[in-house]
């Protein structure tokens, strides 16, 4: 399966304890859990997921693209998550290093209008060249597990054009989105934890970061593994070697 040869990132969060989350992509992008706990009996699949409060924990890690231009880095997140219905923005992933320049993304579940926001902007200006999309407000989505997907095509800002968010295999996406954003971050990539000090609460499972967007048979087959099945993403034994 091609997205184990080609994903940046891979964190299933199946480790059921400790304080590491390992990245199965083979790249080692292995995240420092901060606070957040394990879930093992209300988990979407497999045998955990990571359990967040919106308070302070989150996963941080580097390396997973270290300093890109997101406008020309093409990408793609996969994900499945558990979020309450709090009336806070609450930052699923975060991907980017805060170098003069650079460009950050933040994928955020939205519980003030119950919908996606993904957000591209500039880390040495928080406040200009930003971009960015969000899904239509009012989808149920609090209180149950979502499978959700964000891509950008890397050829420019994030809008319409080459940016799109999926809901359970479904495009989603619905207009463009600009707003204000915090400080930004210095780790290449924060699970739970947006670039300031917005928190996500609830549970996640199975992180995939791509350096390209899916394809659709990829999209499904993510979607339909998490309705039915696990989907175990582990790598075989010779590629675990050394973590």
């Amino acid at each position: 399966m091609s997205i184990l040869n080609e994903a940046k990132l891979i964190l299933p969060f199946a480790e059921g304890g400790g304080s590491i989350a390992y990245d199965r992509s083979g790249n080692k992008n292995h995240g420092t859990i901060v606070g957040a706990g394990w879930e093992t009996s209300n988990q979407h699949f497999g045998p955990s997921a990571l359990s967040l409060d919106d308070l302070d924990d989150y996963v941080h890690g580097t390396s997973a693209f270290g300093d890109v231009d997101f406008r020309n880095q093409a990408f793609g997140i996969s994900l499945w998550a558990y979020p309450n219905a709090s009336a806070d923005q609450d930052p699923l992933i975060t991907l980017g290093a805060a170098t003069a320049g650079n460009h950050i993304v933040n994928f955020i579940y939205d519980g003030n209008n119950d919908r996606l926001l993904a957000r591209l902007h500039q880390a040495n200006n928080a406040l200009t060249n930003r971009s960015g999309i969000h899904t239509a407000s009012g989808a149920g989505l609090a209180g149950g597990w979502q499978h959700f997907m964000l891509e950008h095509d890397g050829t420019g800002t994030m809008d319409l054009a080459r940016s799109e968010a999926y809901i359970g295999n479904v495009a989603s996406a619905t207009t463009n989105s600009v707003g204000s954003f915090g400080a930004f971050q210095s780790n290449s990539y924060r699970v739970g934890r947006d670039s300031g000090a917005q928190y996500y609460g609830d549970y996640i499972q199975q992180v995939i970061v791509l350096p390209r967007v899916f394809t659709a048979a990829e999209r499904s087959f993510l979607w339909n593994g998490g309705a039915g099945r696990f989907v175990d993403l582990a790598i075989p034994r010779r590629r675990l070697e050394g973590y």
